[in-house]
């Protein structure tokens, strides 16, 4: 079993400058490997804008030549090679993004109008990216194939991948699928 997670009043404020969320909410969700996703997602996304360029300056010292050699190590022996590992790396990267962009890193609540901000990976390494949404909007999604599908949630047309026990409290989890009713005044 997996403890909560707490978060001190230093780090939350911390997270609510970086994400220049207001005063009125507070962080009931925070992934639970933030440092991994943030890391594997830059090493993709870098990877896969260095690799053609090293690839093109080894290819125009000598064009055509193979076996393809930077600094003596051997990069392909052939065209196919050179084609392989360039259809690897494009489908490893896609799919490490299209993991990473279903991970909010953090999820923030303004429990008085039931309002959700949750933080998810930018397409840009070093930025992140806002969805709002409300209570009751959230929904257990039951597409997906991938071993974590259980942990699929999605809200309009995005998806959230959630992990429960990363909430601050195991009500926070419960009430994002629960529409906020408001009282009127009499």
């Amino acid at each position: 079993m997996h403890e909560r997670r707490e978060t001190n009043d230093r780090v939350e404020a911390k997270f609510k400058n970086q994400d220049d969320i207001p005063s009125t909410y507070s962080i009931i969700y925070r992934a639970p490997f933030y440092n991994y996703v943030k890391g594997t997602y830059s090493i993709s996304f870098f990877a896969a804008f260095t690799m053609p360029t090293v690839f093109a300056l080894s290819m125009s010292e000598n064009p055509g030549k193979f076996p393809m050699e930077l600094m003596g190590i051997t990069l392909a022996s052939g065209y196919f090679d050179l084609a392989c590992f360039f259809l690897g790396l494009c489908v490893i990267t896609s799919q490490v993004a299209v993991t990473v962009f279903q991970c909010p890193l953090r999820i923030y609540l303004d429990s008085n109008r039931g309002h959700y901000i949750a933080m998810y990976q930018d397409i840009w390494p070093w930025k992140l990216k806002k969805e709002e949404f409300n209570a009751g909007e959230m929904k257990k999604s039951n597409k997906g194939i991938m071993p974590w599908k259980d942990s699929l949630y999605e809200f309009r047309s995005r998806k959230a991948l959630l992990f429960e026990d990363h909430f601050r409290r195991p009500v926070d989890f419960d009430n994002m699928f629960t529409p906020k009713v408001v009282a009127k005044d009499s």
